[in-house]
């Protein structure tokens, strides 16, 4: 039975170069007029709520929800460059992705785990110990 679980793989230069083609598109500019130190929001001249208010077109793009990261209003003040946007979004992409759309995973159980056994309105948990 094939299964039709999909991973993506995602490195923080993945996150970086879209970080960077964000804001390259967004000011009409060229990819190579970025690099990890850009201070994005001086050099371009945001107030501190145009910046806040990038957060929701950020989190709308493509490679976000592919990531299933989004970034809240608040989470932009002290990030204003290239590298400090890319932490901050390489620090909500959790460690398993699954694809948008996908639905939800099973409950992974390892054979030999911990057992929970109901009694009365108490539960118990009992461990197996397996002979290796």
């Amino acid at each position: 039975m094939a299964s039709s679980l999909a991973l993506i793989s995602v490195s923080k230069a993945d996150i970086a170069n879209s970080v960077i083609g964000y804001f390259a598109r967004k000011q009409s500019r060229p990819v190579t007029d970025f690099d990890w130190t850009t201070e994005i929001k001086d050099r371009f001249g945001y107030d501190d709520n145009a910046w806040a208010d990038l957060a929701p077109g950020i989190s709308a793009e493509p490679w976000m929800k592919s990531i299933s990261v989004k970034i809240a209003r608040p989470e932009m003040a002290g990030n204003t460059s290239i590298d400090k946007l890319t932490n901050l979004i390489w620090g909500k992409v959790p460690k398993l992705v699954a694809p948008a759309g996908m639905t939800a995973f099973a409950p992974f159980t390892i054979p030999g785990a911990a057992a929970t056994k109901e009694s009365g309105n108490k539960k118990k948990v009992t461990t197996r110990k397996r002979k290796i």
